[in-house]
């Protein structure tokens, strides 16, 4: 009779244990990026001797934030580095670049009544590397801007404008200068505890499996607590690699915890093309793809399970 209230006590337990780690790896999931629309200015003014740039554009929404956004980069060849000169844009944008190797005017972001915006900036020794482009970037995808559909509030899908070019094009020209892309996202996790894995390297790879490098896109990303990954991709096909600790394995056949589906779906696999592609009716009437979400277990195999004590996650 002790054994079989035992196990009865043991079951309940561990039904409370699964229904709390499924909560808490629910709640840490961030919340998805808002859709960002980037747009190049027009460069007027570029002075090596005393590092300054000059840049300007029309076409903006008028009394909304709009972030000043300078890049640096080589094409697709040596990737992109991008700041707003402020650590807190940055942030938000997730960009990839140094706040502090720029002075810029406005600093990072402004408001226009007139729908002009114009950006002025300092100290950019390290940026003539390599090409300079500038962007205005404005959150949230108003409905009357071609090619969006609008944004639904409950939607899972991210959506940015972005611009792949190696220099920049006048902004007058809007509809060649702004380009719709959606995302990959989705979390690491432990395969046998199902806790998620910090610390994770995530590299998007292109079509042809080459590093996928676009200003708008920090790659690789770094999981942290929540073992969240977001990127922010142009309409095509991709491929995810994730860095693998030396105790786990990323296998096609991982052995996963049996309660994995109360709190992980869409499980990557090694190899498996990611298509964001506008090609079914709902998707061609939507003017957008569908959600694209991967999860990516890793196994421990016989090693010592990954294990974390709760804490707050702030996403802001």
């Amino acid at each position: 009779m002790k054994i079989k209230t035992f196990l009865i006590v043991f079951f309940a337990v561990s039904l409370v244990f699964i229904s709390l780690l499924s909560s808490l790896v629910s709640g840490q999931t961030g919340p998805v990026q808002e859709a960002q629309v980037w747009r190049c200015l027009t460069s007027t003014h570029e002075n090596a001797y005393d590092y300054t740039a000059y840049a300007e554009g029309t076409g903006f929404p008028t009394d909304r934030d709009v972030y000043l956004v300078t890049c640096v980069g080589e094409g697709n060849s040596g990737g992109y580095e991008c700041t707003t000169g402020n650590a807190q844009y940055d942030q938000l944008l997730k960009l990839a670049g140094d706040a502090d190797a720029i002075i810029a005017d406005p600093p990072g972001k402004t408001r226009t009544a007139d729908g002009k915006v114009s950006l002025y900036v300092e100290d950019i020794s390290y940026l003539h590397t390599g090409t300079l482009t500038f962007f205005g970037v404005t959150l949230g995808v108003p409905s009357q801007e071609q090619g969006t559909g609008g944004i639904e509030g409950e939607e899972k899908s991210q959506q940015l404008g972005t611009v792949i070019i190696p220099t920049p094009t006048p902004v007058e020209d809007i509809e060649k200068c702004t380009v719709i892309g959606w995302d990959p996202f989705g979390r690491v996790f432990d395969a046998k505890s199902l806790e998620p894995l910090p610390n994770i390297n995530i590299t998007l790879l292109d079509s042809n499996k080459n590093k996928y490098n676009q200003p708008q896109t920090a790659n690789p990303l770094t999981t942290v607590k929540d073992g969240a990954f977001n990127f922010l991709v142009t309409e095509g096909s991709y491929y995810l690699s994730p860095s693998v600790p030396i105790n786990y394995t990323f296998t096609a056949n991982p052995i996963l915890n049996p309660n994995y589906q109360s709190a992980y779906f869409n499980i990557y696999k090694p190899n498996e093309k990611i298509d964001e592609l506008i090609n079914t009716r709902e998707e061609i009437s939507r003017k957008k793809p569908d959600p694209e979400h991967r999860d990516i277990p890793l196994d421990p195999g016989s090693n010592q399970v990954y294990e974390s004590c709760p804490s707050m996650i702030s996403y802001g």
